[in-house]
């Protein structure tokens, strides 16, 4: 009897406690119950960390490589205010991050901190890209070294979004001895239109070292649309103002006629600046170039004050040397200084593996070799070895001093426009032979790239 009895407890309690279950058990359950998330704080699910990784949209820390900067470099937009950037690669396939703290530091040659610049960048996935900062002041100082520094770890995100088509095409570069420009079309091939699409240009010298860079923004870019965009610059770049890679054999051809004492004669003036700017421009010379020196009034020296040599000590001393003659008026014979010069490129010291220059230098016009009848016989003679000049493949530069040349005359006989330089006073001869540096040297621009990121923020 106690058997049955307890049998009948034992299912009575099991039913009571079937219903408890039911009835506050199940929708307890369904209240409490809280589905693993991404945003749980907890790691839970198929996450490899907390919140990260799996199926979320949040990359773990582990999961991601940090982002390399290739280099980072400023640039001169005009005297005290730079630009900087920093040119980087993200080697994650499917992830991005937004709003990356960075800055950009730029130093001076004693390592004197000029200037800093902060902001957030957009690290699109998968992509080589460029951080841009424009307008940072530095005074009159000048800055060496510029570094770019991430100072917060990103957060990656997962992006499934389409990644944006673009093309770049008839990219062209312009005026880069004067006002550079750079004109291209950007075409958006892409299955949707885009918006806030940052476009970033970056010029290189012919050593593929960054001179230059720019950015402009497009504000939307329907599929198959085109826009036409424009970077300018104010200024030439600063490129390196040494001989370069290959070598040069230069002959500098220098005006001794009586007016280069016309502004003093103790010492004599502008003769001297003349002399100065010359050895200045000597000390740019490379180690595998040559220099020669020809000076002239009623005709070249002869034997010239010095043929192509390597022993640039002794050139720079033979420029030093030159002075006014003090046998009548002396006066102006380009033509017998440069066709002395364009001889030397005969000779067996002209390295056949080297450019060859000439550097003509006056403050007047020619009065020098004369004809009866003729009065333009002296400048017909200068055209003609000009001429010569230009047939034996010479770079002829030409630099006329002063307000009593003939600046059409001299632009005839240089190579081209942008083989003419004219200096108002002698004290701008420093800077157009530094130009003419510049020019000769090969570092002239010779490439564009162009980097587009559709930009996302969350700010």
């Amino acid at each position: 009897m106690s058997s049955w009895s307890a049998k009948r407890k034992i299912i009575y309690l099991s039913i009571i406690s079937a219903f408890l279950f039911v009835v506050i058990g199940v929708p307890s359950f369904f209240i409490l119950y809280q589905k693993p998330t991404c945003f749980d704080f907890k790691k839970n699910g198929d996450e490899l960390g907390l919140d990260c990784g799996g199926s979320c949209q949040l990359l773990c820390s582990f999961e991601a490589t940090d982002p390399g900067v290739l280099w980072s470099r400023s640039f001169k937009v005009v005297p005290g205010i730079y630009s900087a950037v920093a040119y980087i690669q993200n080697h994650n396939i499917s992830s991005e991050s937004i709003n990356v703290p960075y800055i950009f530091k730029l130093y001076d040659n004693k390592n004197t901190l000029l200037a800093t610049r902060e902001g957030v960048a957009y690290i699109p996935q998968n992509k080589i890209f460029a951080v841009f900062e424009p307008n940072i002041k530095v005074d009159q100082r000048i800055p060496i070294r510029t570094t770019f520094e991430i100072t917060e770890t990103p957060v990656w995100i997962k992006n499934t979004d389409a990644v944006p088509d673009f093309s770049v095409t008839q990219k062209s570069l312009t005026g880069e001895d004067k006002t550079p420009r750079v004109d291209a079309t950007i075409e958006n091939h892409s299955l949707i239109p885009f918006s806030n699409i940052e476009v970033i240009t970056i010029v290189y010298d012919g050593k593929d070292n960054a001179i230059g860079a720019s950015r402009t923004y497009i504000d939307t870019l329907a599929k198959d649309q085109a826009a036409d965009i424009v970077f300018t610059w104010p200024n030439t770049f600063d490129t390196q103002s040494n001989i370069c890679k290959v070598p040069a054999d230069v002959m500098m051809v220098i005006d001794r006629s009586g007016s280069m004492a016309s502004d003093g004669d103790n010492p004599p003036q502008p003769l001297t600046d003349v002399k100065n700017a010359a050895i200045l421009f000597i000390n740019q010379l490379g180690k595998n170039d040559k220099a020669g020196v020809v000076s002239y009034a009623d005709d070249a020296s002869q034997p010239i004050d010095h043929d192509l040599s390597v022993d640039f000590k002794a050139i720079k001393d033979s420029i030093q040397s030159i002075v006014i003659g003090t046998n009548g008026l002396q006066q102006t014979n380009i033509a017998d200084g440069l066709q002395k010069a364009l001889e030397e490129f005969s000779t067996e010291r002209h390295n056949d593996s080297a450019r060859k220059i000439i550097i003509a230098l006056t403050d007047g016009i020619p009065t020098r070799p004369v004809k009866v009848g003729d009065e333009e016989y002296p400048e017909t003679t200068a055209k003609n070895v000009a001429d010569e000049i230009k047939k034996s493949e010479v770079q002829l530069y030409t630099v006329g001093l002063g307000n009593k040349i003939n600046p059409t005359f001299l632009e005839s006989l240089a190579s081209g426009p942008e083989y003419y330089f004219s200096a108002s006073s002698s004290e701008n001869l420093g800077t157009i032979y530094k130009q003419i540096a510049t020019s000769i040297c090969k570092d002239s621009p010779t490439s564009v790239d162009i980097l587009i990121v559709v930009q996302k923020s969350t700010r």
